[in-house]
């Protein structure tokens, strides 16, 4: 399945700088002297003569040494409404087909590896506008105090004219944020490439460094086009006749005081880490996406707000890329982060433990689940 293809929020905020710094050359411009709600007026004056959105986009992830790279057509309506369907992939877990349709009312996701659809119902009423124009004023004032916008000239994308601008880190950054909530803690950097005629995204890229390991991420058209009327029915979904078809109401989720109850309530039994000191249960549950996936959850947390969370389940759908590591002599999979996840096999179960934690502890805590 393929993530959402609109642009981050960050490159959407770029745009809206744009609209107040176009001429400038080459300099870094004062955040202090530009106004959240002034912002969000100008990208909706700008972003008003575009009707619809269509193109082929491509995304590349570096990860150290593993490269992904997926291929999508994907549609925007006026009011939110898009599609997104995969055409190729280098991703072990995306597959040729998987598709993503939203008409602001409904959403349907089809795997078609798995052939499911699965349906959600949306209450975004007329967000959804706001949203693919950026109406967050809090959104825009935490980036222009962590970040320098510079206007760093024009280039070429998908045959179209654009302004390139990019975010950089202030010296001083956003001074109350602690380190875990920093954006400069998570962004190296971010340029955006902007259409010269519609002031949109045509390409973005991100480098990211966590825990001293760097991805960097690029979103970019290979062609685009603009205002061609794209039909209503792009907006929808016709599952193929064999696909199993898959409410959001299908999914269950019960509650339970300890993961004990959770285990013997499952369809098969769950083994308890030894949780660090410090660290109590704030929830067990089960769930059942409804095709037939049981999994196991629970959830700790410390007196400092850190959170430690595992869930175990008998059909994992994908394990990351990340670093191979063992645990208690089998082979894992370690996604280090500000968050860190571990991915493991545990007997019959395969298991994952995300926390606020070294990646060395994460491990320790895994070597205690008894898989017996």
């Amino acid at each position: 399945m393929i993530a959402d293809w609109s642009p981050p929020r960050a490159a959407t905020l770029c745009v809206a700088l744009m609209l107040l710094v176009a001429g400038c050359t080459g300099a870094a411009i004062d955040g202090d002297e530009i106004d959240a709600a002034e912002i969000v007026d100008n990208v909706e004056d700008r972003h008003a003569d575009i009707d619809d959105v269509h193109g082929i986009q491509q995304t590349v992830v570096e990860d150290g040494d593993d490269v992904t790279t997926t291929t999508a057509e994907v549609w925007e309506g006026p009011a939110g409404e898009y599609r997104e369907e995969l055409v190729s992939t280098t991703d072990d877990y995306a597959t040729v087909g998987d598709t993503v349709v939203s008409n602001g009312d409904t959403s349907w996701i089809y795997d078609a590896d798995e052939n499911v659809v699965r349906t959600y119902d949306l209450e975004i009423g007329d967000t959804a506008t706001e949203t693919s124009i950026l109406g967050d004023e809090a959104l825009i004032d935490e980036w222009l105090e962590s970040f320098d916008v510079v206007y760093e000239g024009t280039d070429t994308v998908a045959d179209r004219d654009a302004h390139v601008v990019t975010l950089v880190p202030s010296d001083d950054g956003d001074a109350e944020a602690t380190a875990e909530d920093s954006l400069t803690d998570v962004y190296d950097e971010v340029s955006l490439w902007i259409d010269d005629e519609h002031w949109y995204p045509l390409q973005y890229t991100a480098e990211m460094t966590a825990d001293g390991h760097t991805t960097s991420v690029t979103l970019a058209f290979e062609e685009i086009e603009f205002n061609t009327g794209v039909d209503d029915d792009v907006f929808t979904f016709e599952p193929p006749e064999d696909a199993e078809v898959v409410d959001a109401d299908d999914v269950t989720v019960e509650q339970y005081d300890r993961l004990a109850e959770a285990s013997d309530a499952a369809p098969f039994d769950v083994a308890e880490p030894a949780i660090p000191d410090g660290f109590t249960l704030e929830s067990a549950t089960l769930t059942d996406d409804g095709v037939g996936t049981t999994t196991v959850g629970a959830t700790y947390s410390d007196s400092d707000g850190e959170l430690l969370m595992l869930s175990a389940t008998d059909d994992l759908a994908f394990t990351p890329n990340g670093e191979s590591v063992t645990v208690d002599g089998t082979e894992a999979t370690l996604v280090d982060g500000q968050t860190s996840s571990l991915y493991w096999t545990c007997g019959d179960l395969e298991y994952t433990l995300t926390g606020d934690l070294e990646s060395a502890e994460l491990v320790e805590v895994a070597e205690t689940v008894d898989c017996a």
